[in-house]
């Protein structure tokens, strides 16, 4: 998988030695806005997060726009953002 896979992250993660201990102690909590919607907030939208050691985490945002996650290692995290489907919306990063 570290050779083929077609994300870049995937490839990084999938090189790392491995661990009997992947949950870090960082928490992120997330407001979720979309600058071009009148409400603003991304309600109910599924999300995929990868954390700086690779651990992948699914998710989806509440009624308020938000969502939190524990146990994260430290560093920046990537968001996919998937619509009703399962396709990507877009990727972010927390800043």
């Amino acid at each position: 998988m570290a050779e083929t896979d077609s994300d870049a992250r995937v490839r990084s993660a999938a090189q790392l030695p491995a661990s009997d201990d992947l949950l870090g102690n960082e928490a992120l909590h997330l407001y979720w806005l979309d600058v071009g919607d009148a409400v603003g907030k991304v309600v109910h939208q599924r999300y995929v997060l990868v954390d700086a050691s690779g651990l992948v985490k699914a998710g989806t945002t509440d009624l308020r726009g938000e969502s939190s996650e524990l146990q994260l290692t430290s560093g920046e995290p990537f968001f996919d953002l998937l619509d009703d489907s399962g396709q990507l919306v877009g990727t972010r990063t927390a800043p």
